[in-house]
């Protein structure tokens, strides 16, 4: 049983070092209201988990703080994608690279 946690848990660590993080920091043009944000919420994570991409957002008064993680040509799509949307301004790379 340990032997199967042992390759368990290195097969988690390979995955873990393949994916590649992106983090970025903007500024909404609107401030979502609660509901706004659980519908927008409900769509990105259907679109992310076809995509493949896991990651964390923070939203806090028209801040926005993201992590995208997941295969890099993938992440630097859904960040180009990000960079086009109007509805975002001041948009800042703060990391880009593997875990």
């Amino acid at each position: 049983m340990s032997t199967e946690n042992g390759k368990f848990e290195m097969l988690t660590s390979i995955v873990a070092m393949l994916l590649h993080h992106l983090i970025y920091s903007s500024t909404a043009n609107i401030n979502l209201t609660e509901a706004e944000l659980h519908r927008l919420l409900d769509h990105w994570r259907i679109k992310n988990t076809q995509l493949g991409i896991t990651g964390l957002l923070l939203y806090s008064e028209g801040h926005i703080l993201q992590v995208l993680e997941g295969d890099a040509d993938v992440v630097y799509s859904l960040y180009a994608t990000i960079a086009a949307n109007p509805h975002h301004r001041s948009l800042v790379k703060l990391a880009d690279g593997w875990k």
